[in-house]
């Protein structure tokens, strides 16, 4: 019986021996476009790297490559300053006090 991603993480998730080890990719810019050739997938799509030059794969590769985890990026804030109170403190995204 194969196993599905879910389970697979699941499994090491909670120390269990899963069939193979889950597999996460999260390429640097460069290497994607490097990979995808190497699959032979020509696949038009928006390279958005974020600040450390990392993107989101297309799910064609992530198919290709067997991977179990879907990487998934947050963006910068909304460029707004955040609040500052009378005492010197920041408030953060969340109303918590940094």
């Amino acid at each position: 019986m194969s196993w599905t991603s879910r389970e697979r993480l699941i499994a090491a998730i909670n120390h269990k021996e899963p069939d193979r080890v889950p597999i996460d990719f999260t390429p640097l810019r460069d290497f994607y476009f490097n990979i995808k050739s190497y699959l032979g997938l020509e696949i038009e799509e928006t390279i958005k790297p974020n600040m450390a030059m990392e993107v989101v794969p297309h799910p064609d590769v992530l198919k290709a490559m067997d991977v179990d985890v879907i990487s998934v990026k947050l963006t910068g804030g909304s460029g707004k300053k955040p609040p500052q109170h009378p005492d010197g403190m920041v408030e953060d995204a969340w109303g918590g006090d940094l």
